[in-house]
């Protein structure tokens, strides 16, 4: 009779422990399945913050918008531009001073500046229409002073180069070169979004130098 009852006892024992193993394991799942949905950025591939939407690399952590823009030839801040590329222009100030019959000349100008980047393409522009109401200006500078210089292998924040420089209309006509630079800001302060462009062109008739500044559009 006593063994009788211990049995039974033992699986009335047995049986609630198998009741509390199986409630404890549906609580669990419960659990579980609900954490998916808790998750702000289901799309954030790169867990930087910014869902696919918003992000133009949503494989990499270090690009999304307000990151930092350095110079690694990727648009790191995803405002559409890489580096230093974009669309510039602005006014430079032309001095020259010329010779002719022994008798010097000076000059003062605006000129319109203008450079196109684009993932090392780069062409730059310079238009200087000439006030002819200078003395001998339609005879020394002509009545336009232009330049064009393009290049594909730009991967730096400074360039420099002997790019054409020449005189169109008035009463004489010329072509030379000069040398001619542009120095990007830095990355870290404005984007890269303001260019110094300098010229200048020595000879023994004609000094003459442009500067000024761009900025992008």
């Amino acid at each position: 009779m006593i063994l009788w009852l211990l049995s039974c006892q033992n699986v009335e024992d047995a049986e609630k422990n198998l009741e509390t193993v199986t409630v404890d394991t549906v609580d669990d799942t419960s659990t579980t399945s609900a954490s998916p949905s808790d998750d702000s950025f289901p799309d954030d591939i790169d867990d930087d913050g910014y869902g696919e939407d918003e992000d133009c690399d949503n494989w990499d952590p270090e690009v999304h918008p307000g990151a930092e823009e350095v110079f690694d030839h990727i648009d790191n801040n995803c405002d559409g531009i890489v580096d230093f590329d974009g669309e510039f222009s602005g006014i430079g100030q032309l001095w020259a001073n010329a010779i002719y019959e022994g008798v010097p000349y000076p000059f003062e100008q605006q000129c319109q500046l203008s450079v196109i980047r684009n993932r090392g393409l780069m062409t730059l522009d310079v238009l200087c229409d000439v006030d002819l109401t200078q003395t001998n200006a339609s005879l020394l500078l002509g009545e336009e002073i232009l330049l064009t210089a393009q290049t594909n292998t730009l991967h730096e924040q400074v360039w420099s180069d002997r790019v054409p420089i020449r005189s169109q209309g008035g009463d004489m006509e010329w072509d030379t070169q000069a040398d001619a630079s542009l120095s990007w800001s830095a990355l870290s302060t404005d984007f890269g979004s303001q260019i110094q462009f300098d010229l200048v062109l020595e000879s023994f008739s004609l000094n003459l130098a442009i500067s000024g500044v761009l900025s992008r559009q």
